[in-house]
């Protein structure tokens, strides 16, 4: 009888001791999302996560800088006609500080852009003409290039000047030295001859009184830019490229682009 209390009395700890491991409290485990939000419940600063993120400014996968919104295609820059000085302020307000600027020459008329400051704007970071559109995402230390035309001027040209105001032959000279040149002048006629229309159509020029000096200009194929009304006594503005073997003496040859009344 003593033994078979003794076995029940142990029965009876161990069932007591079960029951006190089942009502103690399980620790409970957070992960750090969980964490994140009971501080920001709790008024203290949460941990930042992928979502919810600025889509106006997110960060380069490659340079980890902040990309910016294009607001404006690079497109926009050359048809809306901008300068150069425009567009760069426009660009450094954004952030960008490795801006390029080059000057190029006009050299074909298939350069439609001729008549215009800038001809080009582009991302250059690989090394290629990759130009984004508006609204774009793009990181502000990448590299962006202007391109602008430069073309040859009484006031940028010293040697065109000197050849204005010469009495001596050298229009063959500097023909020679900037044959293929594109160049923009302006000058008083002397004369116009028209053809019937056709391309053969050409007028005698004087820049600013020259003691001797006449240029002659005849169209390009291009024509459509050619004012065939203009008379002697008219000021113009003329555009187009030296044609070293069409000059002689005192008359520099020019292929005309561009003549309009002034």
């Amino acid at each position: 009888m003593k033994k078979q209390t003794i076995i029940l009395a142990g029965i009876f700890l161990v069932l007591i001791i079960v029951l006190l491991c089942m009502n103690i409290k399980k620790p409970e485990i957070r992960s750090e999302t969980q964490e994140a939000v009971i501080d920001n419940e709790s008024g203290e600063m949460a941990e930042e996560t992928d979502e919810g993120e600025n889509p106006e400014v997110k960060e380069s996968e490659t340079s980890g800088s902040e990309e910016v919104s294009m607001p404006h295609s690079a497109k926009f820059y050359v048809e809306e006609e901008w300068s150069v000085n425009d567009i760069r302020n426009e660009l450094e307000s954004l952030g960008f500080t490795d801006i390029e600027t080059e000057g190029r020459e006009i050299e074909t008329t298939d350069d439609a852009i001729y008549d215009k400051e800038v001809r080009d704007v582009f991302d250059d970071s690989k090394k290629g003409h990759d130009y984004w559109k508006e609204g774009d995402m793009v990181s502000p230390d990448h590299k962006i290039v202007i391109w602008y035309n430069t073309y040859l001027t009484p006031e940028n040209c010293e040697d065109f000047a000197k050849a204005i105001s010469s009495e001596d032959n050298i229009w063959e000279d500097f023909a020679k030295e900037y044959d293929k040149k594109f160049i923009v002048f302006e000058a008083a006629v002397e004369e116009a001859t028209d053809y019937d229309g056709l391309t053969t159509w050409s007028a005698t020029v004087r820049i600013d009184n020259s003691p001797s000096s006449l240029i002659i200009l005849s169209p390009t194929l291009t024509t459509e830019n050619i004012d065939r009304n203009v008379k002697e006594g008219d000021r113009i503005i003329a555009k187009g490229w030296i044609n070293y073997y069409q000059t002689k003496g005192h008359t520099l040859h020019i292929d005309t682009i561009e003549l309009k009344k002034k």
